[in-house]
């Protein structure tokens, strides 16, 4: 799907798609307290990709590192 038509998409609880993901990663985080190293291999992500989703949240405002 393009990009623009997944930013539509709600979940079944009226959430967008970026704001679930944003919530799983924390949580994710949160569990492993804060090894990104884990975090990584349980969310299928690369390291660059963390880095990159934890600098947007800490830049609007979702995050404080």
């Amino acid at each position: 799907f393009p990009v623009t038509i997944l930013h539509s998409v709600k979940s079944e609880i009226g959430q967008d798609i970026e704001s679930v993901e944003r919530e799983h990663i924390l949580k994710v985080l949160t569990e492993v307290n804060g090894n990104r190293t884990k975090a990584v291999e349980i969310l299928g992500i690369s390291a660059r990709a963390l880095r990159h989703k934890l600098k947007s949240y800490k830049e609007s405002g979702f995050l404080n590192e």
